[in-house]
C-alpha cells in the first residue's frame, strides 16, 4: 500500500486538509493517507522543514510527501518534486525541500500547471494529482521535466570557537521545550573541558548538561540533548519558552571553562 503523507501551514479548522484528502482518496481509495503537521505556523517554511527533516528518514522507500507552506496564490509560482532517499517531495518551489536533507537530491523535476486555475489549490490540483498519477504507476518523465534549477537555502549552523559555541534557537515543541542548532557532534569537539554552562538569556545560565528531563525536579531549569540530537533548553514538566521567554531565532551560547 503506497504512502502519501500531508504537511501544511493549513490549519484543521478549515475545509482545505479535509478537500484535498477526499480528492485524493477518490482517485487512489487504496492509499494510506497520514498527517505529519497543519500546525506548522503560516508560512513558515523553516519549521515545515525542521518537522520534516526529523521524520522522512522514518518513512519506507516510495513514500509521497506533500508539503503545503507558503502555497499561497501566485501566478508566477513553480512546483517541485524531488526525489530524496528513494522518497518524493512535493512542494512549491520556495527553498523549503533544500532545507530538508544536507544529502545531493537524486533527481528534481518541474511539476506542469495544466491551469492557471489550479494555482488556487495547487495542494490539491497540482501536488496531489501528481502523486495520485505517481501511486496510478505513471512515469515522471512522461508528465514533468527534470531540472537543476530551484531556489536554495541553507539551513543556519551554529558557530565554534576556542571555549564557545553560539547557536540559535530554531524551533519550539508542543511542550516549550526550546530546541537549538547545536549539535551533539559540535560537543563533543569540547570534550574534555572542565565545565560546561549554558547561557541561554542575559546573566541566566543552566551549569551542567544533563541526560533526562527528569534529572532536575520539577519545575527546574535542564538542558540536554533530545531526541533529534540537537542542544534542549526546557522545564522539567514545564514550559521553558513562555516561563524563561525564549524565542526562535535568540542566541544561545555554550561556554567551556
Amino acid at each position: 500500500m503506497s504512502i502519501i503523507t500531508l504537511t501544511t501551514d493549513l490549519g484543521l479548522k478549515d475545509f482545505y486538509v479535509p478537500a484535498v484528502k477526499g480528492y485524493i482518496l477518490n482517485r487512489v481509495p487504496s492509499v494510506n493517507l497520514v498527517d505529519i503537521a497543519h500546525q506548522i505556523q503560516p508560512f513558515n517554511i523553516g519549521e515545515a522543514a525542521f518537522v520534516l527533516r526529523h521524520i522522512y528518514q522514518d518513512f519506507p522507500s516510495n513514500t509521497i510527501h506533500l508539503i503545503s507552506v507558503e502555497s499561497d496564490i501566485d501566478i508566477g509560482s513553480s512546483y517541485i518534486l524531488a526525489m530524496i532517499n528513494n522518497q518524493y517531495f512535493l512542494a512549491k518551489d520556495n527553498g523549503l525541500i533544500t532545507l530538508i536533507t544536507d544529502e545531493p537530491f537524486q533527481k528534481i523535476y518541474q511539476l506542469p500547471v495544466a491551469d492557471k486555475q489550479d494555482l488556487k489549490f495547487p495542494l490539491k490540483y497540482i501536488m496531489a494529482s501528481t502523486a495520485c498519477q505517481l501511486h496510478e504507476g505513471a512515469e515522471i518523465k512522461d508528465f514533468a521535466n527534470e531540472t537543476t534549477q530551484v531556489q536554495t537555502r541553507m539551513n543556519l549552523r551554529a558557530l565554534l570557537m576556542e571555549d564557545i559555541i553560539r547557536g540559535t534557537i530554531i524551533h519550539i515543541d508542543n511542550f516549550g521545550n526550546v530546541i537549538t542548532n547545536i549539535t551533539y557532534e559540535n560537543f563533543e569537539r569540547y570534550q574534555g573541558k572542565k565545565q560546561e554552562k549554558l547561557n541561554y538569556s542575559k546573566n541566566e545560565y543552566i551549569n551542567k548538561i544533563s541526560e533526562h528531563y527528569e534529572d532536575v525536579p520539577e519545575g527546574e531549569r535542564v538542558a540536554l540533548f533530545g531526541t533529534t540530537g540537537l542542544l534542549e533548553v526546557a522545564i522539567n514538566k514545564g514550559n521553558a519558552a513562555k516561563l524563561l521567554g525564549l524565542e526562535i531565532g535568540q542566541i544561545i551560547i555554550l561556554e567551556f571553562e
